[in-house]
């Protein structure tokens, strides 16, 4: 991010465009399905980044994501601890940066 950081933004912006339009495959929806039907306490620690198991129905409380989410920021440099959400009307302009 440092050394190229207009290269950094335009890539985290290619993948938050293509992940906020991704719908989770049918595997997420069948484990839902089963935590709801059989009344099952669940918590979910994911690599992933992409909010699939929220998009499914998990509960945000029920879910640890290690790695954090695309849809999130935070500082680079410890400056604070918050972590803020990217709302739907931030774009970044990937195929043109100027």
């Amino acid at each position: 991010m440092e050394e190229n950081p207009v290269y950094m933004w335009q890539r985290f912006a290619r993948r938050i465009d293509q992940f906020r339009d991704l719908t989770p495959h049918r595997g997420y929806f069948i484990l839902m399905d089963w935590i709801k039907r059989f009344q099952l306490d669940y918590f979910c620690v994911t690599s992933n980044i992409d909010e699939q198991h929220l998009k499914s129905g998990a509960a945000p409380d029920k879910i640890r994501e290690v790695h954090g989410s695309i849809f999130h920021m935070q500082c680079t440099v410890p400056c604070h601890q918050g972590v803020w959400p990217i709302s739907d009307q931030e774009k970044v302009d990937y195929q043109n940066p100027n």
